[in-house]
């Protein structure tokens, strides 16, 4: 009841609009003696790891088993109006939502559980309206729930054995944002927390001593932590840099040797700011020579998992780490991205019927069927994870296929050991699952990571762990997806009037068709230069800079989308940055889900195109992954002379040729607003490609209002049926764009 004691009676009306809208239409047509199931799940691992630790299974026990719509919600919505001004909902619907009592048969993964993207969390059976109307809850407890959870465990990873203390409260997302991520954190790895509410509510042990304020309410720090050890001599551990920290440090150990003279066990010092690597090991001899071995140095100041790793390679002396904002806030990643989906629906006695949600992006196709997940495990560890239907007979021999690559399969031999992930929660809305205390929960986190191979938990570029659909389940999902398409293909057709401007499929074509794509000038600081003719060279370097587009190994000669010679302007662009004396980089960024990547859409090849939003996308090979080789510069090229690089295409849904704006017309990166600081009027532009994003890049510099030069020989462009290269530059100057080779720019070196 931890939920329900620390809110009102009901909170059945945490929910969005839409799913009280569409409960009301299935009520009212008719349609909600339909039973359904949906599942919950996420697209992507958080944090660019190789796992994610599921959370939130206990909150939703104590969710549901209070479930009730009292007479409050019912009063507030029955003021609710449409837009004729009437009542939203009948009074009649709204006695239908009182007398709701759940009936649905839920199956989740415990908390604590090791999962992965594509993986269903919760399966939600049961009358349809039902089902929607926990759709916003389950997510809201879940999504924020694992997000934290898993971050801990990354934390964890990095800190091995050693104590991890969660704080955050006071930097959390609110009250219940404190609370929860005290609860996840835990579950994660972390051993105590600062916040004593949730210490009281979930049993989770609690730690702290003192602030800053309290050496500075002393005259000096001496006798504020002589002041301290007397009023709690069991529990001093002395926050040591308030002032000067070697000597907060000299300070503690004379309050230390008052404890120890008294009976009473110094516990250590924290460090909560300066160098942590430096600072500890200074504190750490001091301590030892003055015979305090067993004192702990704890450290916090905006630690994660990458910080505590960069020190424990510095070997810092720290034995307990003490982490707040980056762990509760989730800092580098505020959203799992959790959904809610619906794969199946019947009427009473009859069979189920699959459904399937299409998308232009493979990533957001969701999964059909009543799934539970398999994990599949040999002497060594886990091997592998299988999503499939329950309603289906399983071979004996397992195939799963990648959900995002059908080309990507592993084949399990019969006679593997398995388990099943989602287990019953409730049956008929009857609670059937004992939650486990909360120290088993954690305990089963980690008793499971040590199962799984250490290349899945690596903190950077981990390796991905296999999981893919059962081959049935494969199959039946992609006849739905044709079948879905060819009925919306044979409905277009049957009314051609109603076809919008770019429907249908776009015709196919050879190797990468040039697309025109159209950018608009959203946030554009300067007006759109009206005179179109090229600039001359400026007389010196002063208000000028360089920009190296996209000079990447996956554009490189035998990268994923390779640029031919693309190498040969490493050696133009390091003598160029020789004269230049600002030099910015962009470099293309992209998640395996983006928009423009052909193998993300499942009836399209490389080199089609689709419309998204305002534009047309050409479709590429998978190129220029985040964190891989291929994002990574090419070799030799001399990146130090690089005064930003600026990021581009790390939205999944839009793609970003240029480097300020996206494909539709958005302020992509922050480059204009760099250059315009550094009071830049002329920019020269170089790298790759020719024809896509250099062009794009010296158009949209031209609208922004720059003077633009592009330089002809520290360029490469993708032609491989000709003309392609030759009709981007006649774009360019007519745009307004001068050419020149590097030969032409003599001006003194920046050094």
């Amino acid at each position: 009841m931890t939920l329900y004691g620390l809110y009102r009676e009901s909170l059945s009306l945490l929910t969005d609009l839409y799913q009280l809208t569409m409960a009301y239409a299935h009520w009212k047509t008719g349609s909600y003696t339909k039973e359904a199931t949906y599942h919950l799940s996420f697209r992507k691992n958080p944090f660019n790891g190789g796992y994610a630790v599921a959370s939130g299974l206990s909150t939703m026990v104590d969710f549901i088993n209070n479930f009730r719509f009292d007479d409050s919600d019912r009063e507030y919505l029955s003021t609710l109006k449409g837009h004729d001004d009437r009542p939203l909902f009948e009074e009649s619907f709204l006695q239908y939502l009182s007398n709701i009592r759940l009936s649905v048969d839920i199956h989740a993964v415990p908390d604590g559980t090791i999962i992965f993207a594509h993986e269903p969390l919760v399966r939600v059976s049961g009358p349809i309206i039902q089902c929607q109307l926990l759709e916003t809850a389950l997510l809201t407890i879940f999504n924020f729930q694992t997000l934290v959870a898993t971050k801990a465990a990354r934390i964890r990873e990095a800190a091995g054995d050693k104590s991890i203390l969660e704080f955050g409260l006071r930097r959390a997302q609110g009250i219940d944002g404190g609370l929860t991520a005290s609860l996840a954190a835990h579950i994660g790895g972390c051993d105590a927390t600062s916040n004593v509410l949730a210490g009281k509510l979930y049993g989770i042990p609690v730690s702290g001593t003192h602030a800053h304020s309290w050496v500075m309410s002393f005259e000096d720090e001496l006798e504020a932590f002589m002041a301290y050890a007397k009023a709690m001599p069991n529990n001093c551990v002395f926050l040591v840099d308030t002032y000067d920290t070697i000597d907060g440090v000299a300070n503690a150990i004379k309050a230390a040797k008052w404890l120890k003279k008294t009976g009473h066990q110094f516990l250590g010092i924290r460090l909560d700011s300066g160098d942590l690597a430096y600072l500890s090991i200074e504190a750490r001899k001091m301590l030892d020579d003055a015979g305090f071995t067993d004192a702990a140095i704890v450290a916090s100041n905006d630690l994660d998992e990458h910080i505590i790793n960069s020190l424990n390679v510095q070997n810092a002396k720290i034995s307990v780490w003490g982490v707040g904002t980056k762990l509760v806030t989730a800092y580098d990643q505020p959203a799992l991205g959790g959904v809610y989906k619906l794969s199946a629906v019947k009427n009473a006695g009859q069979p189920w019927t699959y459904k399937v949600k299409l998308s232009e992006q493979a990533v957001k196709i969701s999964n059909p069927g009543i799934q539970q997940v398999r994990r599949f495990k040999d002497e060594d560890g886990y091997i592998a994870d299988m999503i499939f239907n329950v309603e289906d007979k399983l071979q004996k021999e397992s195939i799963i296929v990648d959900p995002l690559d059908m080309t990507r399969r592993k084949r399990i031999s019969a006679g593997t050991k398995f388990n099943d992930l989602l287990v019953p929660i409730f049956d008929d809305g009857r609670q059937i699952y004992k939650v486990p205390a909360l120290q088993k929960t954690k305990e089963f986190v980690r008793t499971q990571l040590e199962s799984f191979h250490p290349t899945y938990k690596r903190i950077l570029n981990p390796h991905q762990y296999p999981v893919g659909l059962e081959i049935g389940l494969h199959e039946m999902k992609t006849e739905l997806i044709l079948k879905e398409r060819e009925h919306q293909q044979t409905r277009k057709d049957a009314h051609p009037k109603e076809r919008r401007p770019h429907g249908g499929f776009p015709a196919a074509d050879a190797g990468f068709a040039k697309q025109d794509v159209t950018i608009s000038s959203k946030s554009v600081s300067k007006p759109l230069v009206k005179d179109s003719s090229p600039p001359a060279l400026p007389a010196t370097l002063e208000k000028a800079a360089l920009i190296i587009v996209d000079a990447q190994k996956g554009f490189g000669s035998s990268g994923e989308l390779p640029v031919s010679k693309a190498e040969e302007i490493v050696p133009v662009l390091n003598k160029l940055m020789e004269q230049f004396p600002l030099v910015v980089a962009t470099q293309d960024w992209h998640p395996a889900d983006h928009v423009s990547f052909a193998i993300n859409h499942a009836d399209k090849k490389i080199g089609d195109s689709i419309t998204v939003g305002s534009y047309q996308q050409p479709l590429f090979p998978m190129h220029c992954i985040e964190n891989t080789k291929g994002s990574q510069f090419l070799d030799n090229l001399n990146t130090e002379k690089f005064s930003r690089i600026f990021k581009k295409g790390m939205d999944p849904d839009v793609d970003c040729f240029s480097g300020f704006f996206d494909c539709e017309g958005g302020q992509a990166t922050e480059m204009d607003a760099y250059l315009r600081e550094k009071g830049v009027e002329h920019i020269f532009v170089a790298g790759l490609a020719t024809n896509y994003c250099v062009k794009e890049t010296a158009l949209d510099g031209v609208k922004l209002g720059y003077q633009v030069t592009l330089i002809e020989d520290a360029c490469r462009g993708i032609d491989k049926v000709g003309l392609r290269v030759k009709t981007a530059i006649k774009d360019l100057k007519d745009g307004g764009v001068a050419f020149v080779d590097s030969k032409d720019l003599n001006y003194p070196s920046s050094s």
